[in-house]
């Protein structure tokens, strides 16, 4: 079953600080699939943390929705956790369609080899998940995109994993880029981090101004990776 906004209901099981690949190869719960009612709730209100986020995450997720404006787009976060703060320091734009279970194992376990590899810094791990809806008049969160939150979040719980929702109908304020950073309350449900930065001055500027190079259709995701291998999901080159 297709959930809202083109995201699809996962199986499978995203890693925690132990596992290597990036995901674990457990057995589905009950029904072959996990929500936010299956996953439990270990801790309060990931407001405790600091959370941050880079220059270069923000316009990676605004170009990767600019590149597919008609669809909803998602995304991993990778960063690094440390003394209560957790620095959202790239994106890596995953797909502009269904997120299908099989896609999300393997997208999932090569952004988990690539957060260990020497092309990331030391300490590089999941923090989370993005999610642009295909409207900017979209009311709430999509149930699918709650569930892969859901499941990074249990995952990663020692860090308190994080959400960014994209609110497209904010862009037209140029000092605004319409990110938001979310965090899993202990009721389940997801709300506006106490304590969030975005980093650089003028990035709804700046991306302005990528858009009018057509920078945003140099952007590659894992699902247009995974039908062209000679694409850079990693998107390595495309702010420099």
């Amino acid at each position: 079953q297709v959930g809202e906004e083109g995201v699809a209901p996962s199986t499978a099981v995203l890693s925690g600080p132990g596992a290597r690949d990036g995901v674990s190869h457990d057995a589905a719960p009950a029904g072959g699939r996990i929500d936010g009612r299956s996953v439990p709730d270990t801790a309060a209100m990931d407001g405790a943390a600091v959370y941050r986020v880079s220059r270069a995450a923000q316009l990676k997720i605004l170009l990767h929705a600019a590149r597919f404006p008609f669809a909803a787009v998602d995304g991993v976060l990778i960063g690094s956790a440390e003394g209560g703060e957790i620095a959202v320091t790239d994106a890596i734009p995953f797909s502009h369609s269904v997120v299908l279970a099989p896609a999300l194992e393997t997208g999932m376990a090569l952004v988990g080899a690539y957060c260990e590899s020497d092309q990331t810094p030391k300490g590089s791990r999941i923090v989370g998940w993005y999610h642009a809806p295909a409207s900017s008049k979209a009311d709430g969160i999509a149930k699918p995109v709650v569930q892969i939150a859901n499941t990074i979040r249990t995952k990663n719980e020692d860090i308190g994993a994080c959400l960014i929702t994209l609110n497209g109908s904010k862009l037209s304020d140029p000092t605004a880029t319409g990110l938001e950073v979310l965090v899993r309350k202990s009721s389940g449900s997801w709300a506006a981090a106490p304590s969030a930065s975005f980093e650089g001055e003028g990035v709804s500027q700046e991306f302005t101004e990528l858009l009018s190079k057509k920078v945003e259709q140099r952007i590659d995701d894992l699902e247009s990776w995974l039908e062209d291998t000679s694409l850079d999901w990693r998107n390595a080159a495309l702010l420099a």
